[in-house]
């Protein structure tokens, strides 16, 4: 999962370079949301085996989201309010051993 993942860079990147069972891209701002799905399309246009791992691009926050069930957890929280913050913090508890979270 990239929590605050913006224009998806950091997505793609996982889902190219490794072949994760999935990679999820979450971002709450439309217009970054919107620009990840023509970064992706464009990716897509110009190679089809240009990713390794299915991605999946969600616009919403992170506690609209199941990434305590990932194994690799990126969040890119510098533009998280306290309330989501508290939750992730809450939420991480909740991540099964061995699970990886970067902030």
């Amino acid at each position: 999962f990239d929590l605050g993942s913006a224009k998806g860079e950091t997505s793609l990147a996982l889902a190219a370079l490794h072949s994760f069972e999935k990679v999820v891209s979450v971002e709450a701002d439309e217009g970054l949301h919107n620009e990840a799905f023509e970064l992706l399309s464009d990716i897509q246009g110009a190679s089809q085996s240009a990713l390794e791992a299915p991605l999946e691009l969600m616009q919403g926050s992170s506690p609209d989201t199941m990434w305590t069930q990932a194994d690799l957890v990126f969040a890119n929280c510098s533009r998280f309010n306290d309330a989501v913050m508290l939750d992730m913090a809450e939420r991480a508890q909740e991540l099964a051993p061995g699970t990886i979270l970067i902030s």
